[in-house]
């Protein structure tokens, strides 16, 4: 089993590091032996649609450019497991875990979270 998760990653888009779905092929599909591949990646969303504030804005501004849609994780999910597949594995997508209550919060981030 290997496990290459970074806290504060993001999936197709670069963060604190580079983006999951750029290192998808070296850090996955590489090791020799892959038969499963679990996704549980949403740090994206909750980034995206955080709220300004002054406690969030110094962290938030580690993660500049465009806003990513559920549409843009949908499909990072799916190229990941075509590529999984392609590589003879099977692929699974964990259940983007709730995160109200913090300050990163917003009705539309978790939304956008149920919609994934």
């Amino acid at each position: 089993m290997i496990n290459q998760d970074i806290g504060g990653n993001r999936m197709p888009a670069d963060g604190i590091g580079t983006a999951a779905l750029a290192r998808f092929d070296r850090d996955i599909l590489a090791p020799p032996g892959l038969g499963h591949v679990v996704t549980a990646v949403g740090n994206d969303l909750v980034f995206s649609f955080a709220p300004h504030t002054e406690e969030t804005a110094g962290f938030l501004a580690m993660f500049p450019g465009a806003t990513v849609t559920a549409d843009d994780i949908i499909a990072a999910h799916l190229q990941w497991a075509a590529r999984a597949r392609a590589h003879g594995a099977k692929a699974y997508a964990a259940t983007i875990a709730p995160y109200g209550g913090t300050d990163m919060y917003s009705p539309e981030g978790d939304k956008a979270r149920e919609h994934v």
